[in-house]
């Protein structure tokens, strides 16, 4: 018995030895660090090697176990799309902008994953806070590295990214574990230039060398009594390229000085935001929103205010005297004889840091009177209110138009363009039109710019 126990000492003793080594092995290897990429494999491989009883022929068999790294998730990054000076996840938020009424501002910000691995990201919008606004809404998409070039559209609710960890690096590429999600994302997602952020730096992919996890042909629980096929680990290797529309600098790292580091992939989202401004005038509406992702990452807050258009109308009054030739001063009231000539000034001044759509204005003949036209350069008055005859002026601050009473005549197609108008009659009660600004016509305002002030002349004898 003796002799049998000390017979098994040896044995026992080589096989504790071949498993400390390989186990120093695997702890030492680059793909098995404190921070291991998804999807990497551990295998674990037992050797036995003995010899018959004579002592003469010699026997090897192997076992293996596997361990699949699972994902540990981590809270993505929100930011600014990355610049030379600020590359990488490093850049600020856009800032907030001001903008009209019913038109769009657009916000480029990126998002980098952080975990060990390729995951999915739910996006989700947020609205805090709004202020005098009839309707809004804020859309996103996602954008290649240009910031143009659309991926997916329609506010995607999520998005997919990769990410591993890296286990040997040259100057200008980076190996993963083989097999990574982070290879398959990538290669997967049609999204044209892939950017990853290394080392603090945004990088264009440029190419993906795929490689295979490690394996043996004898895993499990089944006793095997000789050597099976080994397999042994390829990393995967990513090529590395400048980023042109991000950091803008060539990869030039130490040679494995990054192992251990992650490589994450970031994505540009466009933020869209359309508003009208409600119903007070001169006010200013507001809209806030920030981006969350379902690891609890949470965008800057952008705010966008829309300009509110802000007209202001005057109307004054003065009295020209029986033949029109003298006036006094233009008041909010004015007396007069029956027979004088009244001259009538309506002022149109848009306050607001907005321009103003769709400008028109509609007054009538004032009752106990008649309503003057003229030809040549007004005020000249003349009997007859006919067709082709003068009624009133519109003058933008630098060109004075005259307006006819024919709807027909469109006086906004004469450049520069002012405003057009008619008159329905000369009769007391009879409705007058004007329209004014670009893009007016004979039946439509235009639009008055911000601080653009229009005057409207015209007359009437008092019956």
């Amino acid at each position: 018995m003796k002799t049998r126990t000390t017979q098994r000492r040896p044995f026992w003793a080589a096989l504790a030895v071949v498993a400390s080594l390989f186990l120093a092995l695997l702890i030492t290897a680059p793909g098995v660090q404190a921070n291991i990429g998804v999807n990497a494999t551990i295998l674990n491989t037992v050797q036995i090697d003995y010899k018959d009883a004579s002592g003469t022929t010699g026997y090897s068999a192997n076992a293996s176990t596997y361990v699949t790294v699972n994902l540990v998730k981590a809270m993505s990054t929100f930011s600014g799309r990355p610049t030379v000076g600020s590359p990488g996840k490093t850049a600020a938020c856009p800032p907030n902008q001001t903008i009209d009424s019913g038109t769009t501002q657009s916000y480029l910000i990126a998002l980098t994953a952080n975990a060990n691995g390729g995951d999915t990201y739910s996006l989700n919008s947020n609205i805090p806070t709004h202020s005098n606004m009839a309707s809004y809404s804020v859309t996103w998409s996602t954008r290649q590295n240009d910031g143009t070039t659309l991926i997916t559209g329609s506010s995607p609710s999520s998005v997919v990214l990769g990410a591993s960890v890296i286990q040997a690096n040259t100057a200008s590429t980076i190996s993963i574990p083989g097999g990574s999600t982070l290879a398959s994302r990538i290669q997967t997602n049609a999204a044209g230039f892939k950017v990853l952020v290394v080392n603090g730096v945004d990088y264009i992919v440029d190419s993906i060398t795929p490689g295979t996890t490690p394996s043996n042909t004898h895993v499990g629980a089944t006793p095997y009594n000789d050597l099976g096929v080994a397999t042994p680990e390829v990393l995967d290797v990513i090529s590395l390229s400048k980023n042109p529309s991000g950091a803008n600098v060539n990869p030039n790292f130490t040679v494995n000085a990054l192992i251990g580091t992650v490589a994450a992939e970031q994505i540009l989202i466009r933020l869209d935001y359309t508003g009208v401004v409600g119903l007070t005038p001169g006010v200013d509406g507001v809209v806030e929103f920030f981006m969350t992702s379902d690891t609890g990452a949470t965008s800057c807050h952008i705010t966008t205010t829309f300009h509110a258009s802000n007209l202001m109308v005057e109307k004054f009054v003065r009295n020209c005297g029986p033949t029109g030739g003298t006036c006094g001063s233009y008041a909010d009231h004015a007396t007069g004889n029956p027979g004088d000539i009244l001259e009538y000034k309506v002022v149109v001044d848009n306050q607001g840091a907005s321009s103003a759509q769709a400008v028109k204005a509609t007054d009538a003949v004032p009752t106990y009177t008649t309503l003057q036209c003229y030809s040549g350069t007004y005020p000249a008055s003349m009997a007859s209110c006919g067709p082709g005859a003068k009624f009133a002026t519109i003058f933008d601050g630098t060109t004075y138009r005259g307006i006819t009473v024919d709807n027909s005549d469109n006086e906004c197609l004469t450049i520069p363009v002012v405003g057009a108008g008619d008159a329905n009659n000369y009769i007391e009660g009879s409705t007058l039109h004007f329209y004014m600004g670009a893009g007016c016509s004979n039946s439509a305002g235009g639009t008055v710019a911000a601080a653009a002030t229009y005057t409207i002349y015209y007359r009437v004898k008092m019956n």
